[in-house]
């Protein structure tokens, strides 16, 4: 097996030495877009520092980046941009032997290029990528020396700023289905593994979005691949006629000093709504960071742990655009962010997908199912809507389990039988029970724990080695973990609860197990709900608990659905935010559509969003502690 965790080259057993991006190359056909490039350089600090010896090429450089504008007409700049109008055309990795990166480039399949040398330039080896663009392999050279140096008659910039340090990442648009392709090319040829795989929601669909980086993350690709037609990337393929890359991130250690200076030169950032600074009040960021993070209209994830700012510049060129970060130890990139960027760009004020079906997530790993591999099952009927097979897949690919999560579609009259049979499966870890099957599942167990009981639904079975069935329900320690996690405060609130089946008893007992101090049950058949707070009351005898709808909904901190209204965009709200008090809580238990419409109007209203998938991702933990894959 090839070992990419080596930090020096070698032949047999793979490769390493990977030292960061030395430039990217731009191609600039027409007159305008030269001179919008050359525009967008220079409002973020770039200084032209040289032009080529024998080319019509300029080199820009701050920092550690070069960026290089080729309009030189005899060249492979200029095919490339007749073909793709304004776009990047090369880059260049730089590597601590470059000719030998490129050998063992080409004996894994990639395609030798050679160009036309000038006089006076050097020879860089170089490839083709699977999309004809050309990847350049550069040796690495002493601090503060770059060898296009060589190449280029450098001069003196006056006022050269170097407050953009270095390439943080790129994104490049791929094909739909060629992802997989990409992640191949990059891991076969330089050693890159993949570090993300998410769904991300654009305002017309999905996009797929996988992040390829080597082991010091010193070079990240994100290869964003669109689901659904109308989406930012899909519009990309269109304009750039075929895959390439459409979004590039320097990094900076000061965000708002770099802000400060190219402002006063007109640089323009994309205006984020703010809405997206409310929610992050609501989440608990410090109310002086939120008010600075909007006047600067910069973006924050802390999601992981550190801090990733980011904000986003409004380019002239029409299609390559910007990203200016800065992380505090901090890995990701921004992922709950990507929906609120795109609907800024898009000017869309309030998110609602075009589409209720989420895409499956690919297996874009090269690796295979073997004959070692277990099974963990979501168990529901339909299962065409669920996103567990998703989350929990992302979980486990991170997490490097030899484990595959799928939905298992079975109807209610073939539960029993089901259930039978899967005591017989050895390699089953178990199954993620969803609707119609939480509560019908109960008596067909073996052992279920007191917190089911109580509810009278299960939500995650295990299979013990002989064959023995043990379930337990998470949903509402999901639910009080989630809300935690977003600012809220469960103990000493006043909840309102539509819903009195499996989810919305689950997250009663929860809530109140947390300090609940009253509680509304309101559900369609009156006799689920008295049923509920009866045995509430029962339970814990200082829980305020009723039947109904509050009278003066105001007064409460936080309305729950734990109805399936809402999955499907016709559906009609189980009630009107607007009866609420701006600042309190709606929560969904819903995962799909992420912002439905209820979620929708709440944010108009200026309530604070408790979305139902960030219920699910604090549940994975209880999950994996139910399935023995951690303590």
């Amino acid at each position: 097996m090839t070992d990419f965790n080596s930090n020096a080259f070698d032949d047999e057993n793979g490769i390493g030495g990977l030292s960061g991006i030395e430039f990217i190359e731009f191609s600039a056909v027409s007159d305008t877009d030269f001179a919008n490039l050359r525009k967008d350089f220079e409002l973020l600090g770039f200084a032209c520092v040289g032009r080529h010896r024998s080319k019509d090429v300029q080199l820009f450089r701050q920092g550690g980046i070069n960026l290089i504008l080729n309009r030189e007409p005899s060249s492979f700049a200029h095919s490339f941009g007749t073909v793709h109008g304004v776009s990047v055309c090369a880059l260049a990795l730089r590597v601590n032997d470059a000719q030998r990166f490129h050998d063992f480039a080409v004996r894994q399949g990639a395609q030798d290029f050679s160009d036309r040398i000038g006089p006076g330039e050097a020879t860089i080896p170089a490839i083709r990528t699977v999309s004809g663009r050309l990847l350049y392999l550069v040796d690495e050279q002493a601090v503060g020396i770059s060898p296009l140096d060589n190449d280029f008659l450098l001069v003196e910039a006056s006022g050269m700023v170097n407050t953009l340090t270095a390439v943080d990442h790129i994104s490049q648009t791929v094909g739909r289905g060629e992802t997989k392709k990409w992640v191949r090319f990059y891991s076969r040829c330089f050693g890159l593994h993949v570090v993300e795989h998410n769904n991300i929601v654009d305002p017309k669909g999905y996009t797929l979005s996988t992040v390829v980086a080597d082991n010091e993350r010193k070079i990240q690709f994100c290869l964003n691949e669109p689901v659904d037609d109308g989406t930012d990337c899909q519009r990309f393929l269109k304009e750039n006629f075929g895959e390439g890359i459409q979004h590039i991130a320097f990094s900076t250690d000061d965000i708002f000093g770099f802000l400060d200076n190219a402002n006063s030169v007109g640089l323009t950032i994309l205006p984020i709504p703010y809405g997206y600074y409310d929610n992050l009040i609501a989440e608990g960021y410090a109310r002086d960071l939120v008010s600075q993070l909007g006047r600067y209209n910069v973006m924050i994830d802390s999601e992981g742990g550190g801090r990733f700012l980011h904000a986003y510049v409004e380019s002239l060129n029409g299609r390559i655009f910007f990203e200016i970060v800065e992380r505090k130890n901090h890995h990701g990139f921004g992922r709950h962010d990507v929906t609120a960027r795109l609907m800024a760009q898009e000017g869309v004020v309030t998110l609602r997908p075009s589409r209720v079906t989420p895409p499956a997530m690919p297996d874009i790993a090269e690796t295979s199912i073997d004959g070692s591999t277990t099974l963990v099952g979501v168990l529901g009927d339909p299962t065409w809507h669920l996103r567990m097979p998703e989350i929990i897949g992302h979980w486990l690919a991170l997490h490097g389990f030899n484990t595959v999560c799928v939905p298992l579609p079975v109807a209610a009259d073939n539960l029993a039988a089901f259930i039978s049979a899967t005591r017989a499966l050895k390699n089953l870890v178990g199954y993620i029970v969803a609707l119609p099957h939480k509560q019908a599942v109960l008596p067909l167990l073996d052992e279920i724990s007191p917190r089911a009981q109580r509810i009278g639904a299960v939500n995650v079975v295990r299979r013990e080695a002989d064959g023995r069935l043990v379930g337990d329900m998470v949903d509402g320690p999901g639910f009080v973990k989630g809300w935690t996690s977003l600012g809220g405060e469960v103990a000493g609130a006043k909840a309102w609860i539509i819903g009195a089946g499996s989810a919305g008893r689950a997250i009663a007992y929860a809530s109140a197990e947390a300090g609940l101090r009253s509680v509304w049950i309101e559900d369609l058949v009156p006799d689920r709900a008295h049923h509920l707070v009866d045995a509430l009351r029962v339970a814990y005898p200082d829980l305020a608990a009723r039947v109904g709808r509050p009278p003066n909904p105001e007064t409460v901190d936080i309305a729950v659905n734990a109805t399936d209204h809402g999955m499907d965009l016709d559906d009609v709200p189980p009630f009107d935010p607007a009866v609420l008090r701006p600042g309190s809580w709606v929560a969904e238990t819903i995962l799909m559509p992420e912002t439905t419409e209820l979620l929708a109007l709440a944010e108009r209203h200026g309530c604070r969003l408790f979305p139902g998938r960030r219920m699910v991702e604090c549940q994975i933990g209880d999950y994996a502690r139910h399935f023995r894959w951690k303590d």
